[in-house]
C-alpha cells in the first residue's frame, strides 16, 4: 500500500474532444454553438457558487480553440483507457476539424465552470475525465 504524505489534492480536469465542421471564426461563432439564441453575453454560466458570464465562456472557447491543435486517430495513444471511445468518435467525425481542449478545477473557478458545468455540452464533443 502507498501512503502519501504533503499535500494531498482532489482536484480534476478534463478534456473535451471536439468535433466542428469548420473552426470558428470569431467568439461570435462559438456563442451560437454553444448558447444559439439564447446567448446573453451578460448571463452566467454556473458551477456551485463560481460564475462566468457567456460571454466569457464563448471568450476562453474561441481562444482555446484556436490554440488547439487539429488532432487525429494517429495522435492517439492505443494504450490510452478512452481509447476505443476516442477513437470511434474521431472515425465518426472524420471529415469535421477536430480538436481537444482541457480544463481544470485547480485553475480556480473558471476552470471550475468550464469544466463541470456542461456548457461544453452543445458542441459535438466528448469529456475525458483525467482525474
Amino acid at each position: 500500500m502507498k501512503i502519501r504524505t504533503g499535500f494531498v489534492s482532489n482536484s480534476s480536469s478534463s478534456s473535451f474532444i471536439i468535433a466542428l465542421d469548420k473552426k470558428p471564426k470569431s467568439v461570435d461563432d462559438v456563442q451560437k454553438l454553444l448558447f444559439g439564441s439564447d446567448f446573453n453575453a451578460e448571463e452566467n454560466v454556473e458551477y456551485y457558487d463560481y460564475k462566468l458570464s457567456q460571454g466569457k465562456v464563448a471568450d476562453i472557447v474561441f481562444n482555446d480553440i484556436n490554440r488547439a491543435k487539429k488532432i487525429t486517430v494517429k495522435n492517439i495513444d492505443k494504450d490510452d483507457y478512452d481509447y476505443e471511445i476516442i477513437s470511434n468518435f474521431m472515425k465518426k467525425n472524420r471529415k469535421k476539424v477536430i480538436v481537444q481542449v482541457s480544463y481544470a478545477d485547480e485553475d480556480g473557478g473558471w476552470g471550475c465552470v468550464m469544466e463541470h458545468s456542461g456548457v461544453l455540452e452543445n458542441l459535438n464533443c466528448i469529456r475525458i475525465s483525467n482525474h
